[in-house]
Protein backbone atom coordinates (compact mmCIF):
# COMPACT_ATOMS: atom_id res chain seq x y z
CA UNK A 1 0.00 0.00 0.00
CA UNK A 2 1.65 3.01 -1.19
CA UNK A 3 1.61 6.95 1.16
CA UNK A 4 -1.62 8.19 -0.78
CA UNK A 5 -3.54 5.31 -0.61
CA UNK A 6 -3.21 4.89 3.63
CA UNK A 7 -3.64 8.60 3.62
CA UNK A 8 -6.93 8.37 1.55
CA UNK A 9 -7.55 5.67 4.49
CA UNK A 10 -6.94 7.45 7.50
CA UNK A 11 -9.16 10.39 5.96
CA UNK A 12 -12.11 8.05 5.49
CA UNK A 13 -11.88 6.28 8.60
CA UNK A 14 -11.68 9.17 10.72
CA UNK A 15 -14.63 11.00 8.80
CA UNK A 16 -16.58 8.08 9.43
CA UNK A 17 -15.66 8.48 13.35
CA UNK A 18 -16.35 11.95 13.27
CA UNK A 19 -19.73 11.28 11.58
CA UNK A 20 -20.76 7.87 13.89
CA UNK A 21 -19.15 8.47 17.27
CA UNK A 22 -17.89 12.52 16.96
CA UNK A 23 -20.28 13.09 20.58
CA UNK A 24 -17.33 10.82 21.96
CA UNK A 25 -14.90 13.91 21.16
CA UNK A 26 -17.59 16.59 22.14
CA UNK A 27 -17.91 14.90 25.30
CA UNK A 28 -14.27 14.63 25.82
CA UNK A 29 -14.73 10.57 27.34
CA UNK A 30 -11.44 8.68 27.26
CA UNK A 31 -8.70 8.77 24.56
CA UNK A 32 -9.33 5.11 24.88
CA UNK A 33 -12.96 4.72 23.95
CA UNK A 34 -12.43 6.95 21.09
CA UNK A 35 -9.19 5.14 19.69
CA UNK A 36 -11.49 1.83 20.51
CA UNK A 37 -13.89 3.00 17.72
CA UNK A 38 -11.34 4.38 15.39
CA UNK A 39 -9.98 1.01 15.55
CA UNK A 40 -13.36 -0.73 14.23
CA UNK A 41 -12.80 1.45 11.15
CA UNK A 42 -9.08 0.55 10.51
CA UNK A 43 -9.64 -3.39 10.86
CA UNK A 44 -12.13 -3.16 7.63
CA UNK A 45 -9.14 -1.36 5.75
CA UNK A 46 -6.22 -2.93 6.90
CA UNK A 47 -6.77 -6.78 8.61
CA UNK A 48 -5.55 -9.15 6.28
CA UNK A 49 -4.14 -12.53 6.73
CA UNK A 50 -1.65 -11.86 9.59
CA UNK A 51 -1.75 -8.22 9.66
CA UNK A 52 -3.78 -7.05 12.95
CA UNK A 53 -4.83 -3.48 14.47
CA UNK A 54 -4.01 -3.69 17.89
CA UNK A 55 -4.50 -0.85 20.75
CA UNK A 56 -1.47 0.36 23.28
CA UNK A 57 0.61 -2.64 21.68
CA UNK A 58 4.19 -2.17 24.00
CA UNK A 59 5.56 -5.82 23.17
CA UNK A 60 8.21 -6.40 20.70
CA UNK A 61 9.44 -9.94 19.34
CA UNK A 62 9.76 -11.33 22.79
CA UNK A 63 10.34 -8.17 24.61
CA UNK A 64 8.54 -4.95 25.46
CA UNK A 65 8.95 -1.50 23.50
CA UNK A 66 11.36 0.79 25.06
CA UNK A 67 12.42 4.52 23.67
CA UNK A 68 14.45 7.71 24.90
CA UNK A 69 12.27 11.23 26.02
CA UNK A 70 13.38 14.18 25.11
CA UNK A 71 15.39 14.02 28.46
CA UNK A 72 17.66 11.06 27.53
CA UNK A 73 15.22 8.88 30.21
CA UNK A 74 14.04 4.98 28.59
CA UNK A 75 10.77 4.54 29.11
CA UNK A 76 8.70 1.84 28.24
CA UNK A 77 6.57 2.50 24.59
CA UNK A 78 3.06 1.72 24.20
CA UNK A 79 1.61 3.18 21.14
CA UNK A 80 -2.02 4.13 21.19
CA UNK A 81 -2.60 2.02 17.57
CA UNK A 82 -0.59 -0.17 15.66
CA UNK A 83 -1.13 -2.30 12.24
CA UNK A 84 1.29 -5.00 12.60
CA UNK A 85 2.20 -8.58 11.81
CA UNK A 86 2.70 -9.88 15.99
CA UNK A 87 5.61 -11.67 16.59
CA UNK A 88 8.20 -10.09 13.66
CA UNK A 89 9.00 -6.96 12.50
CA UNK A 90 8.85 -7.64 9.05
CA UNK A 91 5.48 -6.55 8.62
CA UNK A 92 5.36 -3.31 10.92
CA UNK A 93 2.97 -1.28 8.68
CA UNK A 94 1.74 1.71 11.22
CA UNK A 95 2.52 3.41 14.01
CA UNK A 96 -0.13 5.52 15.79
CA UNK A 97 -0.48 8.02 18.74
CA UNK A 98 -4.00 9.76 19.20
CA UNK A 99 -4.49 12.81 21.53
CA UNK A 100 -8.02 14.39 22.08
CA UNK A 101 -6.22 17.86 22.62
CA UNK A 102 -2.58 18.45 21.07
CA UNK A 103 0.55 16.52 19.84
CA UNK A 104 3.06 17.21 21.79
CA UNK A 105 7.14 17.02 21.26
CA UNK A 106 7.08 13.18 23.17
CA UNK A 107 4.61 12.01 20.58
CA UNK A 108 6.87 13.14 18.36
CA UNK A 109 9.39 11.61 19.93
CA UNK A 110 7.85 7.92 20.22
CA UNK A 111 6.43 7.83 16.57
CA UNK A 112 10.41 8.47 15.83
CA UNK A 113 11.56 5.73 18.11
CA UNK A 114 8.47 3.23 16.06
CA UNK A 115 9.76 4.25 12.52
CA UNK A 116 13.47 3.90 13.59
CA UNK A 117 14.11 1.36 15.95
CA UNK A 118 10.91 -0.67 15.48
CA UNK A 119 10.43 -0.80 11.75
CA UNK A 120 7.24 0.87 11.03
CA UNK A 121 6.90 2.27 7.73
CA UNK A 122 4.68 5.10 8.67
CA UNK A 123 3.51 7.15 11.72
CA UNK A 124 0.79 8.79 12.29
CA UNK A 125 -0.49 11.61 14.51
CA UNK A 126 -3.94 12.23 15.05
CA UNK A 127 -5.20 14.97 16.99
CA UNK A 128 -9.29 14.27 17.38
CA UNK A 129 -10.13 17.77 18.98
CA UNK A 130 -8.84 19.68 15.35
CA UNK A 131 -9.95 17.07 13.09
CA UNK A 132 -5.83 17.05 12.12
CA UNK A 133 -3.38 14.10 11.26
CA UNK A 134 0.14 14.04 10.70
CA UNK A 135 1.69 11.11 8.22
CA UNK A 136 5.42 10.54 9.20
CA UNK A 137 7.88 8.59 7.10
CA UNK A 138 11.65 8.39 7.09
CA UNK A 139 13.26 9.57 4.03
CA UNK A 140 16.89 8.67 4.57
CA UNK A 141 18.01 10.00 8.07
CA UNK A 142 15.19 12.58 8.29
CA UNK A 143 11.50 11.99 9.17
CA UNK A 144 9.26 13.61 7.27
CA UNK A 145 5.55 14.73 8.58
CA UNK A 146 3.19 16.28 6.47
CA UNK A 147 -0.10 17.05 8.24
CA UNK A 148 -4.15 16.95 6.75
CA UNK A 149 -7.71 18.13 7.92
CA UNK A 150 -10.26 16.18 7.64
Amino acid sequence: MNRQEVIEIIKNCLTSLYRNYGILIEKQVREETINERFITYLRDYFEVEKITVEPEYDKHIDGDKNYKTIEGETKRLRPDIVIHEIGTDDNNQIAFECKKKKITEEDEVKIDALIRQYNYRYGVLVEYNSKRFTICELAGDTLELESYSI
